[in-house]
């Protein structure tokens, strides 16, 4: 016979314990969280204006020799170099911004 079960039902007490802290930690906390609602409003509207500057471009790069016809679409801020160059044939691919 195995202690198992007398061991789990301690750790469950304990959880138990545990929790009704945490509520009471929660029911002290509320007063504070509505002052926090509005730190966290304000902070949104920062994240949102700059994530208006830093918005990812669409674009449609297609290989400019007939033969190969590769196509391949990115988003990103920026292109590089590499991005601009065809993996099957290394020539330069024409861009189209979606």
């Amino acid at each position: 016979m195995s202690l198992d079960k007398w061991i789990k039902s301690d750790k469950k007490k304990k959880d138990i314990d545990n929790k009704s802290e945490v509520e009471r930690k929660n029911k002290s906390s509320s007063k504070t969280k509505s002052q926090s609602k509005v730190s966290i409003e304000e902070t949104d509207s920062l994240r949102n204006s700059e994530e208006s500057e830093k918005k990812r471009i669409k674009y449609l790069l297609i290989c400019s020799k007939k033969s190969c016809g590769y196509q391949k679409r990115l988003v990103k801020k920026q292109l590089t170099h590499k991005d601009k160059t065809c993996p099957r044939c290394n020539s330069v691919m024409k861009i189209k911004k979606n």
